[in-house]
C-alpha cells in the first residue's frame, strides 16, 4: 500500500539545489536555449513561415539547406538530452551528499546521453505515426466530400492524439530518469516507467501541473516586468529599445527558462528517488513482480 507523497518536498529540494550550484543553471541552459529559441521563433511567426516555405518548396531545397536543417534538429536533440542526463546526475549526487563537478556530470552525459536521445526519437516517431494513422478517417471523409464528418473526425483524432501524447510525456519523464541513473536498456526503462506511472498516476499528474503553472507564472512575471520597465523608464533606458532591447529581453527570458528547466528536472529527480528507490531494506532484497524496479535497476539507482 502506497503512502501519501507530499509533492512539495521534491519542489523545495529542487529549488534549493538549483541555487546551490551554478552547474544546474549551466546544464539547464543546454535544454532551455535551443528550446527557447525554437519557441520564440515560432511565436514570432518566423518559424512558421520558414517551415511553410520549406514544405511548399521542398523540391527546390538544396542539399546544403536540408543538411543545415538536419544539423539544427540534431543539435536540439543532443543539447536537450545532454542537459537532462547532467541535471539528473547532479541532483542525484546532490541528494546523496556527493560533490558536484562538471566532470562528473560530463561522464554521465557521455555514458547515457545516447540512450536518452534514442528515447526522444522513438517517442517522437511514435507520436508522428499515431497522428498519421488517426488522420486517415478524416482524410477519407474529406475526399468523399463529407466536410462536417471530416471536421468531427479531425477534432476527435486531435483529442485522442493529445491524450496519447500526454501519457507518452509521463512515460518519457520516468524513462529518461531510469536511463540517466541506471544501466538498463531502453526497453527496460520504458517497462519500468510504465509500472511507476501506473502506481503514482495522481502524484505524477499533480507534479506536472504544478511545474507547468510555475513555468507559466514565471514567464508572465518576466513579461510584465519588461512591459512595466519600458513604460516607466523607456525614454531614459535606451538599451530597452531596438535591437539591443530585443537581445536583452531574449537573454533574460532564456535565463529564466534555464532556471525553470533546471528546477523541473531537479524536482523530477527528487520525486523519482522518493517513489522509485526502495527505502525499506527488506524491499531491496525481496522484491515482488509488481515492484517498480528490476533488481539490477534498483542497485544501479542506489549507487547513482
Amino acid at each position: 500500500m502506497n503512502t501519501r507523497i507530499d509533492i512539495r518536498i521534491p519542489l523545495k529540494s529542487g529549488f534549493r539545489a538549483v541555487f546551490s550550484d551554478p552547474l544546474f543553471l549551466l546544464w539547464g541552459a543546454a535544454i532551455a536555449v535551443p528550446k527557447g529559441i525554437l519557441q520564440l521563433s515560432l511565436f514570432d511567426g518566423t518559424g512558421f513561415s520558414a517551415f511553410d516555405t520549406f514544405s511548399r518548396n521542398s523540391e527546390s531545397v538544396s542539399f546544403q539547406e536540408a543538411l543545415i536543417l538536419l544539423v539544427i534538429i540534431s543539435g536540439i536533440f543532443l543539447a536537450g538530452s545532454s542537459g537532462i542526463v547532467a541535471l539528473v546526475s547532479l541532483m542525484s549526487r546532490h541528494e546523496n551528499g556527493d560533490g558536484l563537478s562538471f566532470s562528473s556530470a560530463w561522464i554521465s552525459v557521455k555514458q547515457r546521453m545516447r540512450y536518452v536521445v534514442a528515447l526522444e526519437m522513438l517517442l517522437m516517431a511514435l507520436v508522428i505515426a499515431v497522428g498519421s494513422i488517426l488522420s486517415i478517417p478524416s482524410d477519407l471523409a474529406a475526399v468523399r466530400g463529407l466536410e462536417s464528418l471530416s471536421r468531427g473526425l479531425s477534432y476527435s483524432a486531435l483529442g485522442l492524439l493529445l491524450s496519447i501524447s500526454l501519457v507518452l510525456f509521463f512515460l518519457r519523464q520516468y524513462a529518461a530518469l531510469y536511463l540517466s541513473l541506471s544501466k538498463i536498456s531502453l526497453r527496460s526503462a520504458l517497462e519500468n516507467a510504465t509500472r511507476l506511472f501506473r502506481l503514482h498516476i495522481k502524484e505524477t499528474i499533480l507534479l506536472s501541473i504544478v511545474l507547468l503553472l510555475l513555468e507559466l507564472a514565471a514567464l508572465f512575471v518576466v513579461s510584465d516586468i519588461f512591459l512595466f520597465t519600458q513604460s516607466i523608464f523607456g525614454k531614459t533606458l535606451s538599451f530597452l529599445s531596438g535591437v539591443s532591447g530585443t537581445l536583452f529581453e531574449w537573454v533574460c527570458v532564456l535565463g529564466v527558462l534555464s532556471m525553470i528547466e533546471a528546477w523541473k528536472w531537479a524536482s523530477w529527480t527528487s520525486f523519482f528517488r522518493m517513489i522509485a528507490l526502495p527505502r525499506d531494506p527488506e524491499r531491496s532484497v525481496l522484491q515482488k513482480t509488481e515492484t517498480v524496479l528490476q533488481q539490477e535497476s534498483a542497485v544501479s539507482l542506489d549507487e547513482a
